[in-house]
């Protein structure tokens, strides 16, 4: 898998060097084709160059745009695991809110003290709505 994602550089990179290497060999008279490089004649010399910086702006754009789709990639695989922790932080948050406040009525309920004002309801029974009263059948 590595071997894939590199495998366009290393062809790139081979071949310029192969082609850095001839022109300079050339250039200083090392000449293994046998060709006869006569600069004063040949004023194409320069063109080479042309396919060249052609080669490396086309390089240059496919590397960008690789780049770019894979940053954009990473940057959504991001987002997305931002987005599942805020929700797994506000569902752990809400549920900690719930159980606190549910202890906190056990303490309330637990430290409450009932009295009974009523000892004798027989004998006084407290009025309830529309006059009636407890306790009467």
């Amino acid at each position: 898998m590595v071997v894939r994602k590199w495998l366009p550089f290393a062809v790139l990179a081979g071949l310029s060097l192969a082609w850095l290497i001839g022109v300079l060999a050339s250039g200083s008279g090392y000449n293994p084709l046998g060709v006869d490089w006569n600069f004063e004649r040949t004023s194409q010399f320069g063109d080479s160059f042309g396919g060249f910086s052609a080669l490396m702006a086309g390089s240059a754009a496919v590397f960008s745009y690789l780049a770019f789709t894979a940053t954009r990639d990473e940057n959504t695989r991001l987002r997305n695991r931002d987005a599942e922790r805020d929700i797994a932080d506000r569902l752990r948050d809400s549920e900690l809110s719930f159980f606190r406040l549910c202890e906190l009525r056990q303490k309330i309920v637990a430290d409450m003290a009932i009295e009974d004002t009523y000892a004798d309801v027989s004998a006084n029974p407290p009025k309830l709505c529309h006059g009636a009263k407890l306790g009467a059948d």
